[in-house]
């Protein structure tokens, strides 16, 4: 009974991490443009910084400069950041964003992992009479040899008895 709940838990989680695995890679993303940017001017205090950063989109001639914005970390006016935007919408951006694909493929990997434990433990334990006939359809029938006679079942015996002690040979006294 607990390795039933415990089947189910663990099918629950890798279901789960599948599911937004597959979601997060087939969604459309925020940001479908990549380039780089130059920081203009940086205020960095306790490793967060406000920041203002110019950056010219792929087939664009005018540079687009942002507002401030607080990011974390600690940059320097003349820094270099990527920058990802939406293509439709340059002004909509993002800095120093890892791409979906990255937290998609991670989820999926994570729920084939657990799918592939959930399997494992079920074939370690598993009772044998799942995956073995039983007994009687797996053994031949059984069938005892013919006994020789009583005089061949011991041939130190002696066929006719005997008067004495004396006159019966031991083979082991040799």
């Amino acid at each position: 009974m607990v390795n039933i709940i415990v089947y189910i838990i663990l099918a629950f989680f890798a279901l789960s991490f599948l599911g937004l695995g597959i979601y997060i890679l087939a969604r459309k993303p925020v940001y479908d443009a990549f380039t780089t940017g130059t920081i203009s001017t940086a205020n960095c205090t306790n490793n967060s910084c406000i920041i203002v950063v110019t950056f010219t989109p792929i087939n664009a001639t005018d540079p687009i400069t942002s507002g401030q914005s607080e990011i974390d970390g600690s940059y320097k006016t003349g820094d270099t950041v990527k920058i990802s935007y939406d293509s439709t919408s340059p002004n909509t951006f993002g800095i120093n964003q890892i791409k979906p694909a990255v937290f998609g493929w991670s989820f999926t990997s994570i729920g084939i992992f657990l799918v592939l434990i959930i399997c494992a433990l079920y074939y370690l334990n598993r009772k044998p009479s799942e995956y073995v006939k039983s007994d009687r359809e797996s053994a031949p029938e059984y069938r005892p040899e013919p006994q020789p006679e009583a005089e061949q079942i011991n041939k130190y015996e002696p066929k006719v008895p005997l008067e004495s002690e004396d006159e019966y040979e031991n083979p082991f006294n040799q």
